[in-house]
C-alpha cells in the first residue's frame, strides 16, 4: 500500500494570496478522483492519502507528485512531503530538488 503525506504552511499560502480552503479542497478532490482514501491527521495543515489499488497506486501517486511539483504555490508553501511505499519513507522535497531543477527546485 502506498501513502502520501503533505504538510503545507497555511499562512505562507495566504500571504501569497491563495485561499487555503480552495487549495486544500482542490488537493483532496484530486486524490479522491484517483480513488485514494483520506486518512485522519491531527493537524489541519497535513493531508494524508493512501492508495486503494496496488495496480494503479504508483501511477496515481506519480501523477499527483508530477502535478504538485510544477505548482509555484506548492513549492512555496510545502513544509514536508513524504511518500510511503514498500516499507520505505521517501522525502519528496529532497527527491524533487534532485530531479526537478527545471521547475526551480
Amino acid at each position: 500500500m502506498m501513502k502520501i503525506e503533505i504538510k503545507l504552511d497555511r499562512f505562507k499560502l495566504e500571504r501569497l494570496a491563495y485561499n487555503w480552503n480552495k487549495v486544500y479542497k482542490t488537493i483532496c478532490e484530486s486524490f479522491e478522483k484517483l480513488g485514494c482514501v483520506k486518512e485522519y491527521s491531527f493537524d489541519e495543515t497535513t493531508i494524508i492519502y493512501r492508495g486503494t489499488n496496488p495496480n494503479k497506486d504508483y501511477s496515481n501517486f506519480g501523477f499527483m507528485v508530477n502535478l504538485l511539483v510544477k505548482q509555484i504555490w506548492f513549492k512555496e508553501s510545502v513544509v514536508s512531503w513524504y511518500l510511503y511505499h514498500d516499507g520505505i519513507k521517501e522525502d519528496c522535497i529532497e527527491a524533487a530538488k534532485r530531479k526537478c531543477k527545471e521547475y526551480g527546485w
